[in-house]
């Protein structure tokens, strides 16, 4: 099937999942609404997906089982599970954003604001800390950048 080289690991996947579902229910129909739903996750992250590809192979693959559930041969997932190939574990660089409060001791606000601005380097972290909402990212850096991670 040349359609499946050309297919992303996540999206191998995401058959992988609306076979597993449809066969354990023999119902197409949870199967290709569990990858609507896959669809509609990742166009909310703006990752784009083949899902027409997705879709038709999908479709082959549980017409497949559904030929061998009919001949009475023998049924097992994995005639039906897609290989996504051998798979490599790469180091991504993420940052994130954390807040939180220190104290400083001065006369007011504006003299507390100018201590800390002249000695933030020296101020320990706070103890106490949040994660900023929606702020984990990988470094926006060039493809070099990542391949000094990856060697």
């Amino acid at each position: 099937m040349d359609k499946i080289k050309s297919l992303r690991t996540y999206e191998i996947a995401a058959i992988n999942l609306a076979l597993k579902k449809a066969i354990l229910f023999r119902d197409k129909s949870i199967g290709l609404n569990s990858i609507d739903k896959w669809a509609d996750n990742w166009k909310h992250k703006n990752i784009s997906v083949n899902k027409k590809a997705v879709t038709e192979i999908f479709d082959k693959k549980f017409s497949e089982f559904l030929n061998d559930l009919y001949s009475d041969n023998t049924i097992n997932f994995e005639n039906y599970y897609i290989n996504p190939g051998e798979l490599k574990t790469f180091k991504i660089p993420v940052e994130w954003v954390c807040c939180g409060t220190v104290e400083i001791e001065a006369q007011n606000l504006e003299e507390a604001l100018e201590i800390f601005d002249n000695t933030k380097n020296n101020i320990p972290l706070p103890k106490e800390s949040y994660y900023l909402e929606d702020s984990f990212n990988r470094r926006e850096k060039d493809d070099e950048y990542y391949t000094l991670f990856n060697k």
